[in-house]
């Protein structure tokens, strides 16, 4: 008989409603199980009570590149430049995120990109270690933490579904 594995998720959804019930119906269903998830503080609990085995972390130190509590952060795959990020296009996406939250310039080039280089080999570890198989971002990412992971993703060839909250006007949505 033939094994099935459980896939292992990487949810990153902020504070929105419903993600938790979402990930429950997707651990039903189709078996996604839910491996990380970084959220904001008031999901904590919910998402420990629903997913035990989940490791949760904060998204504000997610974005400071400092990883969860539980998780041991030993680097056990070194971040080989040429192999896994040959494309200079992720650094100059990130950087240019940092100058966009750095108005004041106070944050030096050098500082954002070894800033940067710190977040892609955080999740590069986490993603490698956890053997994650897709990432569920409940918004596109749209800052340098959340971008960082979806660098990673995109080298290492890992499935990422984003969702774009929308704002109904007079009841209707406008796509162009």
């Amino acid at each position: 008989m033939k094994s099935v594995c459980m896939p292992n998720i990487l949810y990153h959804t902020h504070s929105m409603e419903d993600w938790v019930d979402v990930a429950s119906i997707l651990q039903d269903r189709h078996g996604w199980d839910p491996a990380y998830w970084i959220s904001s503080s008031s999901k904590r609990s919910q998402i420990k009570q629903k997913f035990p085995n989940c490791t949760w972390q904060d998204k504000y130190s997610a974005a400071r590149g400092v990883p969860a509590e539980s998780y041991d952060g030993r680097v056990k795959y070194p971040l080989d430049q040429d192999l896994v990020f040959s494309h200079g296009e992720h650094y100059s996406i990130g950087l240019k995120m940092m100058d966009r939250l750095d108005p004041g310039r106070l944050f030096t080039h050098d500082q954002r990109h070894r800033h940067f280089s710190l977040l892609l080999g955080v999740w590069y570890n986490i993603i490698k270690e956890l053997d994650i198989n897709f990432v569920v971002f409940s918004q596109v990412p749209h800052v340098v933490s959340d971008y960082s992971i979806y660098a990673v993703c995109e080298e290492l060839d890992i499935p990422t579904i984003m969702f774009k909250e929308v704002t109904p006007v007079n009841g209707f949505v406008y796509s162009q």
